[in-house]
Order: C-alpha cells, then sequence, then structure tokens
C-alpha cells in the first residue's frame, strides 16, 4: 500500500510531466539503491535489495521498497517526494528519455491502494494507478485515498490522467481536505476506451481559498471517439466551502461528451457550496450523435 508524502515539496511538481521522472542518465547504485536523472534534471532513488544492472549500467533486477524523488537535485538529504511501502522489480521500469519510461515508472509505483498525503505549499497533481492507459486489456484500479491542500493548482486524478484504449474498472476512491481541480477517476476517455467508473466519495473538508473556483468531476471531464462510460454513484460534497469568488463546477458524471460516445450515468449525491455553484447531475455538454442515459441524482 504505497504512501505518497509531499510535504517537502520546494517547487510544484505535476506526475502529467513525463520528464519529472524518465530517465535520462545514471547516476549511482549499489545493490541496495539506484539514482538516476530525469529530463527535467531532477534525482529519483529507489532503494530496495539485489540491484543489478548491466553493462551499461542499466538495471537488469532488483526489488524495490521505497522512492524519493529530489526536485531540480538539489536536496538530497531531504527528497522533496518520498514514497513508502512499494513492491515492484526494477527490471520492469523502461530506462529512456520518452514517455513510456514514465508511464511504466507510474504503473510500478502506483500498483495497490495508494495514499497521497496534503500538506504540500507548492502546485501538485498525482494520479492514484497510473498515467496513461493506450493499450488493449482490462486493468482493474485500486481504493486510494488523498488528501489535498488549499493550495493553487492542486489536481487529483483518482486513477490516471487518461485512457485511450481497452478497460479501465475504476476503483472506489476517496478524497477529503480541498482540491482545485478533482477528476475522481479520470480526466478523459478517448477512442474506442471503456470506463466502470468507480463508486467515489468527494469530501471536502476545509475551505478553498487559494483560487476563484473549484471544478470536480466524478467520472471523467470528457469522452470522445466511440468511448463507453458507465459511471459510478458518486458522493460530491463542498458545503464547506465558502471563500470562492467565481462559479465552483460540479459535474456528477462526465463534463463534455462528443463523437459517438455513450455514457451510462450513475446515481449520484452533489451538495454544493456556500458560495456560487454550478451543478450538473449528468453532463454538462452533450452533443450529437453522443448518447447519454441519465442516472438519478440528488442534488
Amino acid at each position: 500500500m504505497p504512501t505518497i508524502n509531499n510535504t517537502n515539496l520546494t517547487e510544484a511538481f505535476t506526475y502529467i510531466n513525463t520528464g519529472e521522472v524518465d530517465f535520462a542518465s545514471h547516476v549511482n547504485h549499489s545493490s541496495t539503491f539506484y539514482t538516476w536523472l530525469t529530463s527535467n534534471g531532477n534525482a529519483i532513488t529507489v532503494q530496495g535489495t539485489g540491484i543489478t544492472v548491466n553493462g551499461s549500467n542499466i538495471p537488469t533486477g532488483g526489488t524495490i521498497t521505497s522512492v524519493s524523488i529530489d526536485l531540480s537535485n538539489n536536496s538530497p538529504l531531504l527528497p522533496d517526494i518520498q514514497i513508502t511501502d512499494v513492491s515492484f522489480d526494477l527490471s520492469a521500469l523502461i530506462f529512456t528519455a520518452e514517455a513510456a519510461s514514465a508511464e511504466a515508472f507510474w504503473l510500478a509505483v502506483l500498483a495497490g491502494p495508494v495514499t497521497v498525503l496534503g500538506g504540500a505549499t507548492f502546485e501538485t497533481r498525482f494520479g492514484g494507478d497510473f498515467l496513461n492507459l493506450s493499450s488493449a486489456g482490462t486493468t482493474f484500479g485500486s481504493d486510494d485515498s488523498f488528501f489535498g491542500d488549499d493550495v493553487d493548482n492542486c489536481y487529483a486524478y483518482g486513477e490516471g490522467n487518461a485512457i485511450s484504449d481497452g478497460t479501465l474498472v475504476a476503483g472506489s476512491d476517496s478524497f477529503s481536505g480541498s482540491f482545485d481541480v478533482l477528476f475522481a477517476d479520470v480526466s478523459s476517455v478517448t477512442n474506442n476506451a471503456r470506463l466502470v467508473g468507480g463508486d467515489d466519495a468527494v469530501v471536502f473538508t476545509q475551505d478553498w481559498t487559494d483560487d476563484s473556483f473549484v471544478a470536480v468531476f466524478g467520472d471523467a471531464s470528457s469522452a470522445f471517439g466511440t468511448s463507453t462510460v458507465i459511471c459510478g454513484n458518486d458522493l460530491i460534497d463542498i458545503s464547506v466551502v465558502t471563500s470562492t469568488s467565481a462559479t465552483n463546477q460540479l459535474t456528477g458524471d462526465v463534463s463534455t461528451v462528443s463523437g459517438s460516445a455513450l455514457v451510462v450515468a450513475g446515481d449520484d449525491t452533489l451538495y454544493g457550496s456556500q458560495a456560487n455553484d454550478v451543478i450538473y447531475g449528468d453532463v454538462n455538454s452533450l452533443n450529437n450523435p453522443a448518447t447519454l442515459i441519465a442516472g438519478n441524482d440528488v442534488v
């Protein structure tokens, strides 16, 4: 059950930027650790046992139990992000400076139920299970827990950023604290991908004061192409929010549905804030010939 602790952040971090964690060059290693630099100049150190490398210092094996990320490679003794209780084989990662490297990194690190701790004072964007899914087959998400911060551009992706192929069966995630933008499952579903949404619980437990509005999407922000979204039965509650100056947006299922996408809406419960809100039980924008089967919501 990995735990992501970002309380030591000294600068912004967004996990959808592949250069934050990909492989640019080897730094050092032993049988118990391996350190590399990323395209963005971060230093990543994984620790574990039985680490081996080939003649080019590319890992060939090793069981990893913890990960640290030192943003800008300037504080190795106090890394910005510490990830504990992971379990994966180092050879499962892809040691190249490309998107596939970041995809493999997050898929390994985020395996199992993940806890993302709050406390950061800089922009953070984290997902719970993967970065993007673009291959056929079925992927099962875990039941992840997120604790957000009253910090501008604090984003959460319950499962991951986007799916463009295959089927994702999302976990039932929980979110507390407060967030700028929150996708309880994913940001987008495209092509012929299929999302089965989780029954997520989004309950803000603190006011949002760092930006003019918040936006919460129960299943996804958008569905395009010939994709299908079978939405979960979500709880969204931002009733503690009093300080936003613009209009908050709550969407129980999917905000924008286009192309030939099909959305089967869930039975959601949504509680607005004490400020200005616009609340959509199912979708915001349904564009022909996309199809919506409406849910039975409580607002």
